[in-house]
């Protein structure tokens, strides 16, 4: 028998705005326990046409770092633009990087606060319900907590996936495949920006895989994911060098995590049929 608190979010409507789709999943994932609708959005100029269409939407999960529109552009958009009866929705940044200068620029852009990934289904519900509780109207300030990196060490640690998915074994394999399905396209992707020496967009490439490695619990490959990231700000025939023996070394970690999560990934497939 379903637990009356996994009903926790019924009758309330939900926008998920990110480009990556095992973010997208996995949150949809989450929410799908909570009785809440659910709608998508895969980039900043989505995220306000959907709001804007369904003035029923209570909240928005909003990736910060989108192609086109970021998020932090689309919340701009939103407070500036919305009408006066969707004025109280709450807008939640989404995001891996909660430096203090990224806090101020969610807070700056409109947004009331932020979930730093990877998160618990717990941690996740929580500062939604915070959020919509009648009782605390008065939004708290931009917290700063949960900023958490995967466990230290080789290898993989799906501890973190198994929090994020709350167990949830069909949800896990489908993001395993996810991250095995993606993976090597944008490795492929971000090898072709470095040859390019376009860092741009080696670091929206970069940006879109770190939170997949954390999910793996990665260590190794989301602190490299994270330094390529910083790249954008790279002079156009500069650091190439660093960059490859970086891309190397993510893209050898990368190949060595999938065998162990086939195994994983089969092992689930098995239970669940």
């Amino acid at each position: 028998m379903e637990k009356p608190e996994s009903l926790i979010l019924k009758g309330r409507t939900i926008l998920v705005a990110d480009d990556n789709p095992i973010n997208q999943k996995l949150m949809e994932g989450m929410l799908s326990r909570t009785g809440a609708e659910v709608f998508r959005a895969d980039g900043g100029n989505e995220a306000v046409t959907v709001f804007k269409n369904h003035p029923e939407i209570d909240v928005i999960l909003m990736d910060v770092h989108m192609p086109g529109m970021s998020g932090l552009e689309a919340a701009r958009k939103i407070r500036s633009e919305c009408m006066e009866k969707q004025s109280d929705v709450v807008i939640l940044a989404v995001t891996a990087s909660v430096m203090a200068s990224d806090v101020q620029g969610i807070k700056d852009a409109g947004m009331d606060d932020y979930l730093a990934k990877p998160f618990t289904y717990t941690e996740f519900v929580d500062k939604i319900t915070a959020f919509l509780d009648e009782k605390n109207r008065k939004r708290p300030a931009a917290s700063e907590k949960n900023n958490k990196n995967p466990k230290q060490g080789p290898g993989i640690d799906i501890s973190s996936l198994h929090d994020m998915a709350g167990g949830d074994k069909a949800m896990m394999l489908e993001l395993m495949e996810l991250f095995l399905d993606q993976t090597p396209i944008l490795l492929s992707e971000m090898r072709s920006a470095c040859e390019a020496q376009d860092w741009q967009e080696l670091s929206v490439k970069a940006h879109k895989l770190k939170p997949t490695f954390n999910y793996m619990g990665m260590a190794e490959a989301f602190e490299i994911s994270d330094k390529l990231e910083t790249f954008k700000d790279r002079p156009r025939g500069k650091a190439i060098e660093s960059a490859k023996t970086l891309l190397d070394r993510l893209t050898e970690l990368a190949r060595k995590s999938y065998p162990d999560l086939e195994t994983m990934a089969e092992s689930y497939r098995r239970e669940i049929n």
